[in-house]
């Protein structure tokens, strides 16, 4: 039961939420997976002769302190709702 909740869930989420260039926590897509994409995208951009600028950002903390009221509130804004949200 709680896989069926799981892969349903999941699908909402890649369907309505996660963006598909999102690498890190999704299947078949890792931090390596995303530097190579970005790579990949700055070289081209390179033969082009075109300028790139890239910006770093670390969330690491940012995830570690989300107000837990204000999270299950935007879920309920994206359409989980039930008894999966609660």
């Amino acid at each position: 039961m709680e896989r069926l909740v799981l892969d349903g869930l999941w699908q909402h989420v890649k369907e309505n939420i996660i963006h598909c260039n999102q690498h890190g926590f999704q299947k078949n897509c890792s931090c390596v997976t995303q530097l190579i994409e970005c790579l990949n995208d700055w070289i081209a951009d390179y033969d082009k002769g075109l300028q790139t600028d890239i910006i770093y950002l670390d969330f690491c903390k940012a995830f570690d302190t989300v107000p837990h009221k204000r999270l299950l509130h935007k879920l309920k804004v994206l359409g989980i709702r039930g008894k999966v949200w609660k």
